[in-house]
């Protein structure tokens, strides 16, 4: 569950940890839906290794991006097959379905349940 505790909404009832290097190469490549949310950690604050592509990836997602104390400083939405690079540095990167996207602004604080 992935929540946007600034605003107490549910963005996502599952969630799904991305944290090994095939699962962040692999992303959400070749999906025709996202449902859910998908959380990729760094084990550092980065700027480009948070950087995100949707090449081949068939709808458009909301993506945040998040700095160590889970603080939104950039958000997206990132349509198919283009690339997007964070105004910052992120220890987190979070990934939803297109509708999250008017749910979600840059100092909203997030929570998340993984499974």
């Amino acid at each position: 569950m992935i929540i946007n505790d600034s605003t107490g909404k549910v963005l996502a009832k599952e969630s799904h940890v991305m944290s090994s290097f095939i699962k962040k190469a692999w992303g959400l490549m070749f999906r025709s839906s996202v449902k859910g949310g998908f959380v990729f950690p760094f084990g550092r604050e980065t700027k480009w290794d948070s950087a995100v592509h949707s090449f081949f990836v068939f709808t458009p997602l909301t993506v945040v991006w998040l700095d160590k104390d889970k603080r939104v400083f950039d958000v997206r939405l990132l349509k198919p097959f283009t690339v997007a690079v964070p105004n910052g540095r992120a220890k987190w990167v979070v990934e939803l379905p297109e509708h999250s996207f008017k749910d979600v602004n840059v100092g909203d604080i997030f929570s998340w349940i993984l499974r």
